[in-house]
């Protein structure tokens, strides 16, 4: 007898259900829940898609995001769907249940702004004490609550976010963050922001590799439609609020993300990303006058034609003494002294204009400064 037959046929109509299967009841028979007053499910991040049909049938306040690790008593926070929910928007966690306490904090334990990612500590009444047997776990997990004496806090791990109305809004696992070329980038930061394009009904961001050991970001994308996928419109909107560094390389369309039986994604089901020729990400066409300067200063020194912003100097040929003329090219045009580590950091036209305007900004303002003063005297 499967789920919802029970629910029918036993008439419940308040219950608590691990997500993945809320996710399966609502595909399976969202009708089943015609004679339920509320659900609370949790256990892995909520899905937009599945929420909205269930709001459908239920209405407002029937539907409760709950959160909560076992080392916390399993309820901590909780979200009641009361408004239908905004496209490309996700289902917060919402606020602390009585008696908790939630803390986003920085990697030095420090709390961050509202909209800054952060990992979510959990504090006051039933947090445990730890580990049984484990002590080395429990200190990494169970720390001393700087902002409340005697008490303990637990670090969950989860990446999240303030929002501005107060509630908390689930990201993914911090152990899901990579470091490519010296920055550390959380995948699911760059879905949030795909998930707000109108083109893209789905998406996953992970880490690709190829024969050369080069790693870079893969884009799994699942577009509303067949013929809405666009990668360079893709990565001009993610540029629009991403920097550069955390816009990838690699583009699959594709028709869904597939999960396993765990709710989880399976990784294994997805299509291997064909690696481009040369290692040579798609071409983004330059978009400022300084990008179109950088791209003649880049053709001329590396003897390539058809440059885009977001390829690697490496990777197209350049080297120490290549990047040397660079450096020195930049001074002469835009009378901009850009150090070696700057230009190594991210060698992309896209992040080296960044820096060339800040610096352009930089100095106007001082001059301007520097003429409101001497007017004054």
């Amino acid at each position: 007898v499967n789920l919802s037959k029970i629910i029918i046929r036993d008439r419940i109509n308040i219950f608590f259900i691990t997500t993945v299967f809320f996710n399966s009841l609502i595909e399976y028979n969202p009708e089943a829940l015609k004679g339920v007053r509320k659900i609370l499910f949790g256990g892995e991040k909520a899905s937009e898609d599945h929420v909205k049909r269930a709001f459908e049938v239920l209405g407002s306040g029937s539907l409760i995001n709950a959160y909560g690790p076992t080392e916390a008593t399993t309820f901590s926070l909780c979200y009641s769907v009361d408004t239908p929910l905004e496209d490309g928007v996700n289902v917060p966690i919402g606020k602390t249940i009585p008696n908790r306490k939630a803390y986003v904090l920085d990697r030095y334990h420090m709390p961050v702004p509202v909209g800054v990612p952060g990992e979510l500590c959990i504090g006051g009444k039933g947090v445990a004490p730890g580990y049984l047997n484990r002590p080395e776990l429990t200190n990494e997990k169970f720390v001393k609550n700087p902002f409340e004496k005697d008490s303990l806090l637990y670090r969950s791990g989860d990446l999240v976010r303030w929002l501005p109305d107060g509630n908390i809004d689930y990201l993914g696992r911090k152990d899901n963050q990579v470091k490519l070329r010296g920055y550390r980038i959380e995948p699911n930061e760059i879905e949030v922001v795909l998930s707000k394009n109108q083109k893209v009904k789905n998406s996953y961001v992970t880490v690709g590799g190829n024969a050369s050991d080069k790693k870079y970001l893969v884009a799994y994308v699942v577009p509303q439609e067949e013929n809405m996928f666009d990668e360079n419109s893709l990565k001009e909107y993610l540029l629009e609020s991403l920097p550069p560094y955390m816009v990838p390389e690699v583009w699959m369309p594709v028709t869904e993300i597939p999960i396993n039986t765990n709710g989880k994604i399976d990784k294994n089901v997805l299509p291997v990303p064909k690696l481009f020729e040369s290692d040579r990400v798609a071409y983004v066409a330059p978009r400022t006058d300084t990008e179109k300067k950088l791209v003649m200063m880049w053709e001329q020194i590396l003897e390539k034609e058809k440059i885009g912003v977001l390829d690697n100097f490496f990777d197209l040929g350049g080297h120490s003494i290549k990047a040397t003329k660079l450096k020195a090219q930049i001074f002469k045009v835009f009378e901009v002294e850009l150090d070696l580590p700057s230009l190594l950091e991210d060698p992309t036209i896209a992040s080296i204009s960044e820096e060339i305007e800040k610096a352009l900004w930089v100095h106007n303002e001082m001059l301007e400064k520097d003429q409101v003063d001497r007017f004054t005297v």
